[in-house]
């Protein structure tokens, strides 16, 4: 047991210290950009909620302590980090954690749902082309795989939306709903989902297929054949059994780096989820839930990095034996 909580000790440690970098970049990127997080509401814009005069707006830069030292600013900012308070939109007049929540829960569904497929196809494909090494089930999968790989996900989306939805009028052409039931935001989710497991699938079907076939070169699955069992069995209980961790702890990477190409695939389709929150906040300079989105964003990418090492040094103990 010791021997497992010094390397996941360890790990806490240095992603504790990476998430408080990531709140200061945070912090410092925002207040960097040109303008104030006020200038669009003392105008004349005709699409925000408020407008405020000199007198309200002064006030409200007390309020968000805009007027105090940055290092004041910021002693203040990592303080209501820790307690999870983000703030008060500035454009959405209402606070931070209430606004991020819709669109944060469709982007996760959206991500979820494309991983389900993407990992469906994935892992039984690659399988499929690694005990077929070299054959023309191999060859074509594997270019399939690396075509979409090549493809970047904006192009693969704006190909899909054209052909499926404005040709051919199979799914919503827009990913945006006025309803809020689970069955209405799942039907308009499923087209860049499909989107975005494409996207996906080239790599994880490279990497399972790569994993699959070192097992099958080792030394015990040769060992297995020369007694005679089954090919089935061989590969059920010898070679997947030992590809399956390195393919976990490869999942849980991809699942975090995915949000990047989700973002993407939700711009083109209109996607109401943290790629909208992100570029309205950024539209009307409203630093509290900028912020809060990109803090949210790469908190999930060292979030999902966290759960993979974790979930190596569980299953493999050669991770536990490199860190001791």
């Amino acid at each position: 047991m010791r021997r497992l909580l010094l390397p996941l000790l360890f790990k806490v440690i240095q992603y504790a210290i990476l998430l408080m970098l990531i709140a200061s970049v945070s912090f410092l990127l925002v207040r960097f950009m040109p303008g104030s997080p006020l200038d669009y509401l003392g105008g004349e814009a005709a699409d925000i909620p408020l407008i405020l005069t000199k007198e309200a707006r002064d006030k409200l830069i007390e309020y968000y302590g805009l007027n105090k030292p940055l290092i004041d600013q910021y002693l203040t900012y990592m303080r209501n980090i820790a307690l999870l308070n983000f703030g008060y939109s500035t454009y959405f007049s209402e606070p931070v954690r209430e606004v991020l929540l819709p669109p944060l829960l469709r982007t996760i569904i959206l991500i979820l749902l494309g991983f389900l497929i993407s990992i469906s196809l994935a892992l039984p494909l690659s399988a499929l082309a690694a005990k077929r090494r070299g054959r023309f089930t191999d060859i074509s999968l594997t270019s399939i795989s690396l075509t979409l790989y090549s493809v970047p996900p904006f192009a693969l989306a704006m190909l899909f939306l054209i052909f499926f939805s404005l040709k051919l009028r199979i799914f919503p052409s827009l990913g945006f709903s006025t309803e809020e039931g689970i069955r209405d935001i799942l039907w308009h989710a499923i087209a860049p989902a499909i989107v975005f497991s494409l996207a996906e699938f080239g790599q994880m079907y490279y990497f399972f297929r790569n994993s699959i076939i070192n097992v099958l070169d080792e030394d015990y699955v040769l060992f297995a054949r020369s007694k005679g069992l089954k090919e089935r069995t061989i590969f059920l209980r010898h070679v997947m059994r030992n590809a399956l961790p390195p393919i976990f702890s490869k999942t849980g990477l991809l699942l975090g780096y995915s949000i990047l190409s989700c973002m993407f695939v939700e711009d083109v389709f209109n996607y109401p989820g943290i790629t909208w929150l992100m570029l309205t906040a950024y539209d009307y300079y409203d630093f509290p839930l900028l912020q809060a989105v990109f803090l949210i964003v790469m908190a999930s990418l060292v979030l999902m990095n966290v759960l993979a090492d974790i979930l190596s040094l569980i299953i493999d103990p050669r991770m536990r034996e490199g860190f001791l």
